[in-house]
């Protein structure tokens, strides 16, 4: 029951580790014997004897085509220790990806929403003054400034 209450994404996380480590104790079994994991993959290409049979029945055969192998080898290289070096590395890569992504897009919401503030709080600074203008009130910031450079030497003149 308290594994049908965990969130999928946990089963996801989890999924992973499980890959992850399966791969990585492969990896450390296999070390030890200096074996090379390639072999050679061969197959037959049919294609080029479908294309010679089309021809034949609809009658535009040459003697060229006729001669030509009916069926193309194509051999590959596979190597088991190099694609399971593959596997690990995107399956980690992708791992880390997500969990990076899992504490950072938080924090760049956190940034944006930053970034978004000082253009509200200016404009709404600017949009009281404007108001303030309009009213006819004075500036506090320039009365305050020439209070400060007098001294209040106004008041013992008098």
């Amino acid at each position: 029951q308290r594994i049908a209450k965990r969130p999928i994404e946990s089963a996801d996380e989890h999924s992973q580790l499980f890959l992850i480590w399966q791969l990585l104790m492969l990896r450390e079994q296999i070390s030890p014997f200096d074996v090379e994991f390639a072999y050679m993959e061969k197959e037959l290409d049919f294609y080029e004897l479908r294309q010679l049979l089309g021809q034949v029945v609809r009658g535009h055969v040459s003697f060229r085509s006729l001669a030509q192998p009916p069926a193309a080898m194509k051999v590959r290289t596979v190597d088991s220790k190099r694609d399971l070096e593959k596997e690990l590395r995107a399956i980690c890569e992708t791992f880390i990806l997500r969990k990076t992504r899992l504490v950072l897009d938080p924090i760049l919401a956190f940034l944006a929403k930053c970034n978004a503030l000082p253009s509200t709080v200016d404009d709404v600074s600017s949009r009281s003054r404007a108001s303030a203008r309009m009213a006819g009130l004075p500036k506090q910031d320039t009365n305050r400034n020439e209070e400060q450079r007098s001294g209040g030497k106004e008041d013992d003149n008098e």
